[in-house]
């Protein structure tokens, strides 16, 4: 059996997910894992996704999302507040929220730039 490289027997696991993994370990515990909402997944989200799978929908996106979301998205920013964005020029969809600042930070910044940031965003709006 090949050995595992000297970088990884030296990687440090993350405090943050050590914490994680003990905590998944007490009982009634309210897990503030990254990306894990405190609520269940709606039911009518549970049904599209069943619909879509058995209708063949079950492969990789575009890079900029699904045309039928931005389109979506568009159209609801376009009604709830006056916005004329364009699916196809001004939205695109991320797996995630780290990799949606992650790529706005690479698109607005240069290396030597410097960060200036509040914590102020919520992270789970009420559903």
């Amino acid at each position: 059996m090949p050995e595992v490289s000297r970088r990884a027997q030296e990687a440090l696991y993350p405090s943050v997910r050590e914490m994680f993994e003990l905590a998944s370990h007490v009982p009634d515990a309210i897990s503030f894992a990254i990306g894990e909402p405190g609520f269940d997944t709606p039911r009518p989200m549970i049904d599209a996704a069943y619909r879509a799978a058995l209708s063949g929908d079950t492969h990789y996106t575009p890079n900029r999302g699904s045309e039928a979301l931005r389109r979506a998205w568009c159209d609801f920013r376009n009604r709830a507040d006056g916005t004329d964005y364009g699916p196809d020029t001004d939205i695109i969809v991320t797996t995630g929220g780290m990799e949606g600042v992650f790529m706005s930070m690479e698109a607005a910044m240069d290396p030597g730039d410097d960060i200036l940031s509040a914590k102020c965003a919520r992270r789970h709006p009420e559903h």
